[in-house]
C-alpha cells in the first residue's frame, strides 16, 4: 500500500493522483458553492462544466449554513436594549417604535431557539439516531427525543417536524457526498482478504498451463474435465498455501454448491475451452469474494467529523471575504487539524489531500503515513524541518496519533512534522541521482 500512484512534475503537485483531475476539480465546485456562495447543492442537477475549464453545481433554495445548522441570523441584530426615546418624539411615534423593537427581540428568541433545536438534531442523526416525522401540525422548531427499552438496551427515537428532516436528510447528502467523492476516486477503499492476490495470479496462470498440457487435444465432457482441474490444483503446493486461499474456496464451493440444473445434452470439449472458462470464473469469483471494503467502517466518525470541520469553518466569525479557491483551501487547513483532536477519523487526511496535493499524500488513514516514514526512514538522514518553533506551537493546537503499533513498524503522527517528513521521502525517492 506504499504506492502513491502520483504524478511528479514541474506543473502538477507533488501528490496529485494521475488522471483524477476531474475529481480535485469537483472538491472546489463543492467549497465555491457551499462556503464562498453559501449555497445548498442540487444533487439531482447535472454538474455545470464551464468554457474555461472549471466544474459548477446548480444549487437550491436553502442556505448551505442553515441545512448545517449554523446560526446565519447571529443573537443580537435586533438590539439587546430597549431605544431611547428621540427628543420631542411624541409618544405614538415611540411606542411604535418600541413595539418594533419587541417585535423583532420575539422573532430572534425564536429564531435562536430553532437554530438549537435543529442544531442538537443535526448531530443526533449524524450520530445514527432513529429518527421520525412529527405527524400533524407542529411547530417548525419541533424536536423531540424519546427513550425506550430494546432488549434490555435503551434506545433512543428522535421525532422533528418535517421541515427539520428535509434539511438533515440534505445535510447528510452533502456530507455523503463529499466523502464518496474521495473513497470512490482516489483511496484504495478495498483490500484483498483471501490470500495474496499476486501469488493467486501466479498460481492460477500455472494451474491453467498444467492442466491445458496434461488434458492435450482430448476430449471430455464440462463435468468430467472440472474434476480434473480441482485434483490438479490439489495437487500443487501451492494449494496448501494461505496466499491462495481464495483458490481453495472457490473449488470447495464449486464441489459444495450442488444445485440442481436442467438437465442438458453434454458436449465434449478440449481441456483449453474449460480452461477459458475457469479464468473467467475465478475472475468473476475473485472480484465477489475476495475483497473487503476497509473504508466504509469509519463512515459514521468521517461524517461526524466532517460536520464538524465545516460546521466550525462557515461560523468563524471573523472568515474574509474569499477571492481565490486556494485561500479558501489554505484556510481550511488549519481548521481540518485543530477540528475535534479527539477524533481519529480518516477523512481527516482525505480533506489535507484535497486542499494541498502538493503537501499532503494521498494516503486516507493514519497508518499508512506512519508506515511510509518508518519503511524509508533512511532516507531522514540529512533532513532538517523548516520551522521547529512552528511545529512547536502546532504540537498542542493540531490533531496527533501518539503509540502507532502494527506488529511491523510502530511510530507516531505529529500533523506537520510527520507531513513534511513524507514530502521530503518522496522527493528522495522521484529525484534523480546526480550524475
Amino acid at each position: 500500500m506504499l504506492n502513491t500512484n502520483t504524478t511528479n512534475t514541474q506543473t502538477s503537485p507533488r501528490f496529485l493522483v494521475a488522471g483524477k483531475e476531474y475529481v480535485y476539480k469537483l472538491f472546489d465546485a463543492f467549497l465555491k458553492k457551499t462556503v464562498i456562495e453559501d449555497k445548498a447543492i442540487d444533487f439531482s442537477k447535472p454538474v455545470v462544466q464551464n468554457e474555461d475549464g472549471t466544474v459548477e453545481f446548480t444549487d437550491c433554495e436553502k442556505s448551505f449554513s442553515e441545512i448545517i445548522g449554523v446560526a446565519v441570523r447571529a443573537p443580537g441584530k435586533a438590539g439587546t436594549e430597549q431605544p431611547a426615546r428621540g427628543r420631542n418624539e411624541s409618544d405614538q411615534a415611540y411606542a411604535k417604535r418600541v413595539g418594533q423593537w419587541q417585535k423583532a427581540q420575539k422573532k430572534e428568541q425564536v429564531q435562536v431557539k430553532d437554530f438549537a433545536l435543529y442544531n442538537d438534531a443535526l448531530d443526533n442523526y449524524l450520530n445514527g439516531m432513529d429518527t421520525n416525522v412529527a405527524e400533524g401540525e407542529v411547530a417548525a422548531e419541533y424536536m423531540k427525543v424519546t427513550e425506550s427499552k430494546v432488549n434490555e438496551k435503551t434506545v433512543k427515537t428522535m421525532t422533528v417536524s418535517k421541515e427539520f428532516k428535509e434539511n438533515l436528510d440534505l445535510a447528510l447528502a452533502h456530507y455523503n457526498w463529499l466523502w464518496s467523492l474521495g473513497v470512490n476516486s482516489l483511496w484504495q477503499g478495498r483490500v484483498f482478504v483471501k490470500g495474496d492476490l499476486q501469488a493467486t495470479d501466479i498460481a492460477i496462470k500455472d494451474l491453467v498451463s498444467k492442466f491445458v498440457t496434461a488434458g492435450g487435444d482430448e476430449k471430455n465432457t464440462r463435468k468430467v474435465w472440472q474434476d480434473k482441474l480441482k485434483s490438479v490444483f490439489l495437487a500443487q503446493d501451492y494449494a496448501k498455501s494461505s496466499d491462495c486461499l481464495i483458490l481453495k474456496e472457490y473449488f470447495s464451493n464449486a464441489q459444495e454448491s450442488g444445485e440442481a440444473k436442467k438437465p442438458r445434452k453434454e458436449t465434449l470439449v478440449t481441456a483449453s475451452k474449460v480452461a477459458e472458462k475457469f479464468e473467467k470464473s475465478i475472475a468473476t469469483y475473485i472480484e465477489k469474494k475476495g475483497y473487503k471494503d476497509f473504508l466504509t467502517k469509519f463512515r459514521k466518525k468521517d461524517i461526524v467529523l466532517l460536520n464538524a470541520i465545516i460546521r466550525r469553518f462557515v461560523s468563524w466569525p471573523t472568515r474574509p471575504e474569499f477571492d481565490r479557491m486556494e485561500d479558501v483551501k489554505l484556510a481550511l487547513v488549519d481548521y481540518v487539524f485543530k477540528t475535534r483532536k479527539d477524533l481519529d477519523a480518516p477523512v481527516r487526511n482525505g480533506l489535507l489531500h484535497f486542499c494541498n496535493p502538493d503537501k499532503y499524500i494521498n494516503f486516507y488513514t493514519f497508518r499508512e503515513k506512519v508506515a511510509y516514514v518508518e519503511h524509508h526512514k533512511t532516507l531522514l538522514s540529512d533532513y532538517i524541518d523548516s520551522g521547529e518553533a512552528k511545529y512547536n506551537g502546532e504540537d498542542s493546537l493540531f490533531y496527533s496519533l501518539k503509540g502507532v503499533t502494527d506488529g511491523e513498524f510502530e511510530g507516531e503522527y505529529r500533523a506537520n512534522r510527520t507531513e513534511e517528513r513524507i514530502c521530503h521521502i518522496y522527493d528522495k525517492l522521484h529525484t534523480p541521482a546526480a550524475v
